[in-house]
This record gives C-alpha cells, sequence and structure tokens, in this order.
C-alpha cells in the first residue's frame, strides 16, 4: 500500500470525516423534504401571499380565447 493510499484511508476512517458525513446526509434528507412540500403545495394549488394562481385556460393567449 502506497503512502498516498494509507493517508487516505487515515482520512476516511476520522471521526471528523464520519461527523461530516452524517451532516451531509442530514442536509439532503433537509433539502429532498423541503422539495417535497413545495412540489405538494404547486400539486394542490396554493398560492404564496400575493401571489396570483393561473391555470391552464387562463394562461391561454387571447388570440385562443377568440375562437369559442
Amino acid at each position: 500500500m502506497s503512502e498516498a493510499e494509507a493517508m487516505a484511508r487515515r482520512a476516511a476512517d476520522s471521526p471528523a470525516m464520519d461527523k461530516l458525513a452524517r451532516v451531509g446526509l442530514v442536509c439532503r434528507g433537509v433539502l429532498y423534504g423541503l422539495i417535497g412540500v413545495l412540489a405538494l403545495q404547486i400539486a394542490f394549488g396554493e398560492v404564496a401571499a400575493g401571489g396570483r394562481q393561473r391555470t391552464a385556460r387562463s394562461a391561454r393567449s387571447p388570440s385562443c380565447r377568440s375562437g369559442r
């Protein structure tokens, strides 16, 4: 085993690296949770304060509406 490999193994097995890995996994879980909440809000049509909800019908251009 080369000196670089031995040094890499010691760094990977250190308690500090273990804690950093755990913090990274927690951050990833929080991020996924936030994305999930935002997706649910969009799916169920909740609008932020002051926002205007647009439906597919209201999003069409005026030229499409004149064809009725």
